[in-house]
Formats: C-alpha cells, structure tokens, sequence
C-alpha cells in the first residue's frame, strides 16, 4: 500500500492523538469534507487536525509549522495557527498539525453581501501581510514569481475552459500582465494562494483566511489578484484605493493572475478546507456552482460593470492614460521623421518627399486635439454635462479630417506648381532614406495607434491610426519618384507628390466615415441583435421592444424596453429590470449601463395611452399613402 492508499479515519487520527498528544485524544473528532492536499479533521469546538494526504512532501505544513506563528499576531484576520505537530510514524508516515479552528463559511459555498468592508478588511490584510520577507523566508516554485513564468499553466486552463465569447478578451488580459514590469521591490511575504477556498467569510464579510501552505517570498500580485477572484464585482476600485501601495504594473499582473486563477476554477472546485461535510450529490452540485461562479467573476474581470460612478470613471480614466501613452509615443516617433523629412527636403527640393513630409507633420501634430480630448473626457459628469465629456472625442476626431483635408489640399498645390515650374533635384539617395523613414515610423504608428484604439473604443484614435498607415505607404511611393528623376524624367517627381495627395484623399474618405458615423450615434447592428437575443434569455422577461445604444466616448451606453407579467409586484419586475441589465453589461462589449424600461403583459387599459399625443407621427415611405388614425 503507498502512502496516498492510506484511508484516513476517525479512529486513526484519535489513535495518532493517544501516541503523541494524549491530552488531546478525548476530544470530539468529526470528519470535513474536501480537501485536497491535506484532509482536515474537527477536533473539539477550537481545533483542526490537518492530515497530510496527496502532498508529495511536507515543505507545505513545514512551512506553516515555521512562519504562522510569526506572521499570524500582525495578521488583522483570525488565521490558522499550529499549536501541536504530529511526526511521521507507523500508524502514518506523514505529518500531521494540529491547528486553531477559523469559524466561518468558505466562501466557495457563501458569499459576500457587505463589499466595502470586505474590501476593506482585505487591504488591511494584505497591507499587514506585505512586508520584507527574510532571507530564509520559503521561495516557490510556481508562485510568487512573474505571470511569464506561468504561461505554460495559463495556456493549459485557456484551451480547457475559455469560452469562445471571452477567449480574445481573456487573452489579452494575460498578454498585459506578461508584458507589465517586473516586481522591482525586495521579495514580500505573500499567501500566494488566495480563491474563495481558502477564505472564510461571517455576517456578509470577510472572517478569516486559511491555508498557508503556499506561504512564500514573492511579487505581492499574486495576492492583489483576489480584487477580482474574491471580492463581489465593483469592490476592486476601493480595495486598491485601500491597499494605496499597488503602482499600474503590478495592478496589471495581478489581473492577469486574476485570469489565471479563474479558469483554474476546476481545481478550486475539489478544495474544501475544514468545513462539513456533505452528500456526493451535494458536493457534485457545489462544483458546478462554484464552475459558474468563476466564469462569473472572470467575466466581470474582463467587463468592469459596477453600479458605483467611482469604478465608471476610474475605468474611464484607465483608457484615457492608454490612449495619452499613446499619443505622446506617436508624436515623438513621427516627429523624430518629420525633422528627419524636412532636412532632406531642404537639402534636395523633392515636391514628393515635401508632401509626405507636410502630411507627417500634420499627423503629429493631431495628437494635440486627441490629447486634450482625452484630458476633457476625464472629466466627472455634471449637472451640465450629465453624460460626461467623452463626446469630446468626436469632436477632435472632426478636426483631425480638417488636419488631413489641409494637408490635402497643400500636398496638391505644390505639386501642381512644381508642374509647372519644373526644377532638378539633388541628393537622391537621401530622398530614398527618407522615403523608407518615413515608411518604417508610420506604419509603427498606425499598429500601435489601431491596437490601442480598437481596445479603447476610441474612433477617433483608430481614424488617426489609419491615416498614419496610409502615411506610410505613401512613403515608399517617393522612391518611385526619385527613381524616375534619376532615370531623366524631370516630372516623376511632382507626379509622385499629386499621387500622394489622391492617397491622403482616400484616407480622408474613411476617417470622415468613422468620424460621421460616431457623430451619428452609429453602432454596429449585430450588438443590437445580441442585445435582444441576451434580454429574451433572462428569466421573467417574456419580449423585447425597442433596443437602443450609443457612444459617449470610449462607453456604450443602452436603453431598452422588457415585457414582463403584469400580475408582478414592482420590486419583482424591478428585480427582473436589474438582471435584465446585468446581462446586457456581460454580453455587450464595452456597455458600462443600461436603463431598462418594464413593460407588462396586456391588461384592460393601455398605460401609456396618455402618451400617445406625444409621440412624433411615424415616418413612410413617400409613395405610402397616409391612414388616418380614425
């Protein structure tokens, strides 16, 4: 028989107890389900008896052994502290502690009611536990260190559980974090496995952590990471607001360990430290639950969707300084090409590389109107502007196609002057370094512009985004006309430059487009479609009617109007409004809130009956005949 074939009882651990701790034996000793390292066993009203089981080694309960007694009296939280070892023996070759009970639920079968003390009682926590660890602290193997680490584990869990719906968003999620910095601090004792398993929640909060097994030296995001796998939704903001010591890029590696530790949900659904235990049947329906609570929660760590206006702005905020990074990036890259443009250009007399150069200039500079739009958008929501500043967005994206018809138009009027006054020019070797200079820097620009733009919701960034990829092609079309110079024909020069000014034009076209349709309250008609299918699909909505959204800013925003049964009491059908948005938020990509509108199922008198005078006369076709109304 091995040692994991060893069937753990009663009657074993009281035996082990009348060995080695006889003044313990006469105590009450009842069986807790779950557990999957170690099996956890009541002993009396105060302690636990943990039993090491599938562990391969004792380093684990060694570890708690050594450090729980000195972390534990600066902890804010109970924790389980070890009050008697139990050694290797016949009877059971393994070690085995006996520990201080934590009274509570696990949080894998609660939950909590009261987030902002939660939250706040976790950065308390954690801000006591994060402090130098010691040289002879205990360094992991798989924990503690950066998400890079773990990409092999990461892709384990993505290819098994991710959703196809989430897999593009989950993954960019993981992208960040393994591209954030790397933890620059000394090494801080961090709990390393912190999921609702392993906490225990009283009166709606947190009560207690447990299972230090994992304790070790490390980057504090790994524990940063239970804003989103154990706090309720919207509770993040105020828990690092709390914590205060979290800099962007370990908030970015804690997020995508976020990631990580919710699609390990499978393995978190066999754990279950120290608390009753329950039928087969029970435990199989626990799973399932727990299954669908961490695609839950993954899905609000890829979709920040509180109530509260402080977590709005604060993702507002976040895609602004995104989208700030961004311009600033591509304003020196495209100037560093321009000086280099114009210097040739001086030196050479070339009407093609002017152009380009002019066209440049002006792509760097709209990084001045996208720039303060993003600093008004940050803005809070007033009594004046009671949806926020994002619109201002729109509103710079129209002086950006100003900013390419001028250059348009410049490019054009020089070009056709250099046709008629024909001049030589020199230096074409440097006209074609320049072209492919300035190729290279806008085509680095339009990436990284599109990418940013596309996950920000930013039209206007993807439009600027575009006109600088275009930017880059015509680039290379000033070798065509230097080449033609060299050969003899004087006006492939100018003939390149108009060339160029027919591209700027069609960049024109598409920008003006984007810009329109986001003015126009434009979006994309298979959200609409989503929209309805996801409200029919909420319990107690029996209809759709009207659907509709619209930007403002880097956020959608939604109204829409549920049928539901009109013999409900209002806060039912209020209850049924709440889920209805609920899921709109998790199915609609970047809506931040809905107003659901009830509607019920027809009675004797038509409610909104008083409305109808108001409503405006139903727009037709001009060749259907008008009906009176009668």
């Amino acid at each position: 028989m091995t040692d994991t074939d060893i069937e753990i009882t009663a009657d074993l651990v009281r035996d082990l107890l009348r060995e080695q701790h006889p003044d313990l034996a006469d105590l009450g000793i009842r069986e807790v389900a779950g557990g999957w390292g170690n099996q956890m066993w009541r002993l009396g009203d105060e302690l636990t008896v943990r039993m090491q089981r599938m562990d391969p080694t004792p380093e684990l309960q060694l570890n708690e052994r050594r450090w729980l007694p000195v972390l534990a009296p600066r902890l804010p939280l109970p924790v389980p502290t070890p009050v008697r070892s139990g050694e290797p023996s016949a009877r059971f070759p393994k070690h085995w502690t006996v520990m201080t009970w934590v009274p509570g639920d696990p949080l894998d079968c609660s939950s909590i009611s009261r987030g902002d003390h939660a939250a706040d009682a976790l950065a308390d926590f954690l801000k006591a536990l994060h402090a130098e660890a010691p040289a002879d602290a205990p360094v992991s193997g798989d924990r503690g260190g950066h998400p890079k680490e773990c990409t092999g584990g990461f892709d384990r869990f993505f290819h098994a559980i991710v959703p196809d719906a989430l897999a593009d968003d989950v993954r960019a999620v993981w992208d960040d974090a393994v591209a954030a910095p790397e933890w620059e601090g000394p090494p801080l004792w961090v709990h390393g496995d912190l999921h609702p398993a392993n906490v225990v929640v009283s009166d709606g909060t947190l009560s207690g952590v447990i299972d230090f097994g994992d304790i070790s030296a490390g980057d504090p995001a790994w524990d940063l990471a239970a804003a989103w796998v154990i706090l309720p939704a919207g509770a993040a903001s105020r828990f690092f607001h709390a914590y205060g010591r979290a800099d962007a890029g370990t908030v970015r590696r804690a997020r995508g360990l976020a990631a990580m530790k919710s699609l390990d949900g499978k393995r978190h659904a066999h754990h279950d430290h120290g608390r009753p235990a329950r039928t087969q049947q029970t435990e199989q329906t626990q799973r399932m639950r727990r299954l669908r609570l961490l695609r839950h929660r993954l899905a609000h760590l890829l979709t920040p969707h509180s109530h509260e206006a402080g977590d709005k702005v604060d993702a507002a905020m976040e895609t602004s300084r995104d989208g700030m990074r961004t311009l600033w990036i591509s304003l020196v890259v495209l100037g560093v090409t321009t000086v280099v443009q114009a210097v040739i250009v001086a030196l050479s007399g070339s009407v093609a590389l002017f152009g380009d150069t002019v066209h440049n200039a002006a792509d760097a500079l709209t990084a001045v109107p996208l720039g303060i739009a993003f600093l008004l958008g940050r803005r809070a929501a007033d009594r004046r502007y009671t949806y926020g500043y994002g619109r201002a967005e729109d509103l710079a994206g129209v002086l950006i196609v100003a900013t390419i018809a001028a250059s348009a138009v410049l490019a054009a009027w020089t070009g056709v002057d250099r046709l008629l006054h024909p001049r030589d020019i020199t230096h074409l070797w440097a006209v074609s370094g320049a072209a492919l200079a300035g190729f290279v820097g806008n085509e680095w620009v339009a990436r990284y512009r599109i990418r940013t733009g596309r996950r920000i919701g930013s039209a206007a960034l993807v439009a600027d985004g575009l006109h600088a990829r275009t930017d880059g092609f015509t680039s290379l079309a000033v070798l065509l006309g230097a080449g033609g110079t060299a050969l003899g024909w004087r006006a492939a020069d100018p003939v390149v430059g108009l060339l160029i000014t027919l591209a700027i034009l069609l960049v024109l076209k598409d920008a003006a487009r984007e810009v329109y349709r986001r003015l126009m309250d434009s979006v994309d008609p298979e959200l609409v479609t989503t929209a309805h299918a996801t409200l029919r699909g909420v319990d107690g909505v029996l209809d759709t009617g009207q659907v509709r959204m619209r930007w403002i800013g880097h956020a959608l925003r939604a109204e829409a109007d549920i049928v539901v049964d009109a013999r409900l009491t209002v806060v039912e059908a209020h209850r049924i409004a709440v889920a209805a948005e609920h899921a709109l938020i998790h199915a609609v990509p970047r809506l931040t809130a809905a107003t659901v509108h009830t509607d019920h199922t027809p009675v004797e008198d038509d409610p909104h009956a008083t409305l109808r005078h108001h409503a405006p006369p139903a727009r037709r076709p001009a060749s259907a005949p008008a009906r009176s109304s009668g």
